[in-house]
């Protein structure tokens, strides 16, 4: 299946779906209700990390609201680890391979945390980049997919060819005639 149209019943079960998914924006009284109904999980860190300091003015500005994203996202997942604590108290002994709702929460919540990690990775980039600091980003997780050559000896290989000049002939021009 790859496309599943839109039915009266689903429609009715949830009316959001028919609004502008990426033009519905809540109140901050709605949002506030819906973040703060649920208790944070002790143990869990709802707050990304902080950019350095000593960052320029025009990416401390991204970063701002990268982070607001960031914060945005913790809350959802907030709700979600909330959801699936109620779910599990009032169904002792579900697990998401039975529990249709719970293995949704689970694939919500791994989706967002490979959301919220693509975003600090973002920031890390953007530091580096707008800062003009030398090497490579560090990386939150490698890459699975390894380079067929290592960089370091393409980087090598790179710069001997830049510094070695081929000999310019000095052979005579012919003038126009």
């Amino acid at each position: 299946m790859t496309e599943l149209e839109a039915y009266p019943e689903l429609l009715q079960t949830i009316p959001a779906m028919q609004e502008d998914f990426f033009r519905s924006q809540m109140t901050e009284e709605k949002r506030k209700d819906i973040i703060y109904a649920c208790p944070k999980v002790t143990g869990l860190n709802y707050i990304p990390p902080l950019l350095n300091d000593t960052a320029l003015n025009t990416v401390k500005k991204l970063d701002s609201m990268l982070y607001g994203i960031q914060l945005t996202l913790a809350n959802m997942a907030r709700k979600i680890d909330y959801f699936v604590h109620n779910r599990i108290r009032n169904n002792p002994g579900a697990k998401p391979e039975t529990d249709d709702a719970l293995e949704l929460a689970e694939i919500m919540r791994i989706l967002i945390s490979d959301l919220e990690s693509s975003i600090i990775q973002s920031r890390v980039d953007t530091l580096y980049k707008s800062m003009e600091l030398p090497g490579k980003a560090p990386q939150l997780l490698e890459s699975a997919n390894k380079p067929s050559v290592d960089q370091e000896k393409l980087d090598a290989l790179l710069f001997s060819k830049k510094t070695e000049r081929k000999p310019r002939k000095m052979g005579y021009k012919k003038p126009f005639l």
